[in-house]
């Protein structure tokens, strides 16, 4: 594997770690301040990147105000999603990341209790990935995916992609990445698609693709995110070699 790809994985992993990293923290927070200050920074990523995208695709200024409405309406609703049902799962699932086979048995646990258990197969599919299992990884995903609500199911494609990337199969998971990206349900998976697509496309030398999607990634990105991606990963300057830097990499933009 390629020190692009490995970089790739890293990211992945990361993307794949905020659900339950600070924004979930801040959300369980009990000063409110910080709840809100989390929910309106994303509040203001989600309105920047429909910006961005409603004038490149050269809208009306109605339509465009129109559509960011829309995208602004969408993410309140993955917000109260994520508070209803994620915020505890996420906790859980964090205070195990040690310790994979801890994570296994629990899921076992909570599927044994409930055949229905998408949450159950999330905490198995995420013990496999700690231990590199991807295949046994796929499978739970899968499982969690048929299992779990309409407004979760594309973080499973988002995470299936993962697995099929370290199998190797880039073609899969850039499939995967697409299908989260047009159906734009569940915020957390369309910013880590974004970034993961635009990477995978940069791996393979399709970098003016890959930089469009990066810049939507990065819009959406926390700061703490942006700063890993534009600083030691190097991705700017891989970009930039091959021709197209993304909009985002100017940072004094």
């Amino acid at each position: 594997m390629n020190k692009i790809a490995k970089l790739l994985i890293l990211v992945l992993l990361a993307c794949a770690a905020q659900p339950a990293g600070a924004y979930n923290a801040a959300i369980t927070s009990s000063d409110s301040d910080s709840s809100d200050s989390a929910f309106f920074a994303d509040l203001a990523a989600v309105a920047r990147a429909a910006g961005s995208s409603a004038r490149k695709n050269k809208m009306s200024p109605a339509k465009m105000q129109a559509y960011i409405d829309q995208q602004v309406q969408k993410y309140t609703k993955f917000n109260q999603f994520a508070k209803a049902e994620l915020v505890d799962h996420s906790v859980g699932m964090v205070g195990k990341m040690g310790d994979p086979d801890g994570m296994l048995a629990q899921g076992k646990a909570l599927v044994s209790a409930d055949a229905a258990s998408w949450k159950g197969y999330d905490y198995q599919a995420s013990g496999w990935m700690l231990k590199k299992n991807a295949d046994k990884a796929l499978e739970a995903y899968q499982l969690a995916l048929a299992k779990a609500p309409e407004m979760q199911k594309d973080w499973y494609r988002y995470m299936m992609a993962g697995c099929h990337r370290q199998k190797g199969d880039a073609a899969k998971a850039l499939e995967l990445y697409r299908t989260v990206l047009a159906n734009d349900k569940n915020w957390m998976a369309v910013k880590g698609a974004s970034l993961a697509a635009g990477l995978l496309l940069l791996e393979n030398r399709r970098a003016a693709e890959g930089a469009e999607l990066f810049d939507k990634g990065l819009l959406l990105a926390s700061a703490r995110e942006r700063s890993m991606l534009l600083g030691q990963a190097g991705f700017c300057a891989k970009f930039k070699q091959l021709g197209a830097e993304p909009m985002g990499c100017d940072q004094s933009n």
